[in-house]
Formats: C-alpha cells, structure tokens, sequence
C-alpha cells in the first residue's frame, strides 16, 4: 500500500509571564495544557529560600481551608500563565477518499472524488455531520435530530450544515479528511423547545444546608431533507462582509419586516447610508454564525468554520 505523508507541522508553543493582562473567574488551576508547575503548600520553615510568588504559605493554606466556600474565590482574578494560540504551518489540505466496497481491499491509494459517470444514491445514504462545536450526528434522509439551539431561527426555516465528516450507502463511502468540502446538509427546524426537567440536589453537610434545582435546556429538532454531494462545487471561504441589509438584522436583534426594509434611508445610487458607517466586517470569530447570518454552519475541524477551537 502507498505511504501517505504527514504534511501537517505542529509547533511548540510556549508559556509566557507578565506580557498583557488578562482576567479569568476564579483561580488559575492550570490543567494538562498547562505544563508550568503549580503553587505547592510548604511550611513556614522551609520557606524562606523559595519565590513567594510560585508558593503558598501554611498559614494562607489554613485560611484556605477555612474558607473553601467563601465567594471571594469566584471574583475576577489576573491571569498567571497562559499559552499562545496554536501554530500550524503549514497547514493540512482537505481532502477526500471516495471507497466502492466491491473494489476492497485496494493497494493503491483510493480516489479523492466519485468517477464522473457514477450516479450517487444519496436518497438511501447516511451522512455524518456537525451540528455544534461539541454535536456530531449520524442520520439518514428523513431523520429527526436533536442539537443546540440555533439562535434566530424559527419553526419552518431552511438551514444548511457544511462540516460534512462522511456520506456512505451499503457501495460506496465517501470520507472527508476532515471533511467533504462539496457535501452539504439541508435540514429543516421542526421546533424550538425545552428538555425535561433534570433535578439536581446539592448538600453541604456542615453547614446543614441542601437545595433541589430543576435545569431545562433549551434544544432545536431538526428535520433532515436531503443530502447534496456534488464534486464540481467550489466554495470559497466565507469572509465577505455582509451587505448592510443583513446588518441592520443583526443590530435590531431581529428580522426586519419588508416595510422596514423600504424605509431605511439610501443615496442616489441605491446604497444604504448604513454602509459608509460600517462595511459588515465580523467584529469577532464566529459572531455572524452564531447570529445565523451565513449561509451554512461551519464548525471545527472544517477550515472554512469561522472559528476555531480555542476561539469558542
């Protein structure tokens, strides 16, 4: 079988001290990301010849301990150490792997696209999508799905999921790496609703205190319509700025009705007076996605996501 080549370069990034600020909830624990060693308790003898500013005393210790539910520990605090943004360069191209099972096992690497003659089934097929940042379905035409609720969306409205992981039929699969860039999912909003209740009980028993709490998460039910797989559709990536019509969407946190949208002031030409105080660019990663103001939802790993891991 041919080898394939790692293409992709992941460099090393490095803790860094004192060079911004930068605020967090709570105290910094660190975690597995976090290789700088942590505060460790010592006794005040054995102190005096160690940085006071990596250590905690016994005595602070002890206060600590004394006051573990205290609010104080919820406050904003700076941060102490932190990482740089990951930095991959260069970076892995997408690509895919177009497998007919009748032909397995193959030693020779499988095709990137279907043959262009080949007729693709995609009424009988599933598909492996990403519905959120954490959301990952497996569903087939007709399907009802279950994921986060999609903001600014209505019962009856048409979306479009981008980040395509895998479309297969019992002949053939088709497998992104790490995704299709030509596949898409159309899915329709069945409705906006609540789960059922989820009881929660907490109890401190030094205090003799318990409380009961009831959580309901909000949840969008999506119906999925068709597959579309089609090998000549390019898309670039999707950093055009909006048009100012989309943006007066978004500043009134809803959609404008036709008669509003006939009412806002233009110039001779027909261009909003809106766009020479803003041309639409996203003022943060993701902003325009999470208003549903794009035409598909993208999500990491695609490299067209408007975001990317660490920005969420």
């Amino acid at each position: 079988m041919q080898r394939f080549v790692k293409v992709d370069v992941k460099h090393r990034r490095r803790a860094s001290y004192a060079h911004k600020l930068e605020f967090q909830v709570g105290k910094h624990r660190g975690g597995e990301n976090m290789k700088i060693p942590h505060k460790v308790p010592k006794h005040p003898l054995l102190d005096t010849d160690q940085n006071m500013n990596e250590i905690v005393t016994y005595a602070d210790l002890k206060l600590r301990w004394n006051y573990v539910g205290d609010v104080r520990r919820n406050r904003m605090n700076m941060r102490r150490k932190w990482k740089s943004f990951p930095n991959r360069h260069p970076k892995r191209e997408v690509t895919t792997a177009f497998v007919q099972h009748d032909r397995m096992p193959f030693i020779t690497e499988p095709p990137k696209d279907p043959p262009p003659g080949m007729k693709l089934d995609l009424e009988n097929a599933f598909v492996v999508f990403l519905s959120g940042k954490w959301l990952q379905h497996k569903a087939t035409v007709g399907d009802i799905i279950q994921t986060e609720r999609i903001k600014r969306k209505q019962a009856g409205d048409q979306i479009i999921f981008g980040s395509v992981l895998l479309v297969g039929t019992k002949d053939w699969t088709l497998m992104g790496k790490p995704v299709i860039p030509y596949a898409k999912v159309h899915c329709t909003i069945e409705q906006q609703t609540l789960t059922k209740d989820q009881v929660s009980f907490i109890y401190k028993p030094k205090r003799r205190w318990f409380r009961f709490r009831r959580v309901r998460y909000w949840v969008t039910m999506l119906r999925l319509d068709r597959i579309e797989v089609d090998p000549r559709y390019s898309e670039a990536p999707e950093d055009k700025p909006l048009k100012p019509v989309r943006l007066l969407d978004m500043w009134a946190s809803r959609w404008q009705t036709p008669e509003e949208l006939r009412a806002v002031q233009r110039d001779e030409a027909g261009t909003m007076l809106a766009e020479k105080i803003y041309d639409g660019t996203e003022q943060a990663p993701g902003h325009h996605q999470r208003r549903g103001l794009v035409e598909a939802y993208r999500f990491y790993p695609d490299p067209q996501a408007p975001h990317q891991r660490w920005h969420w």
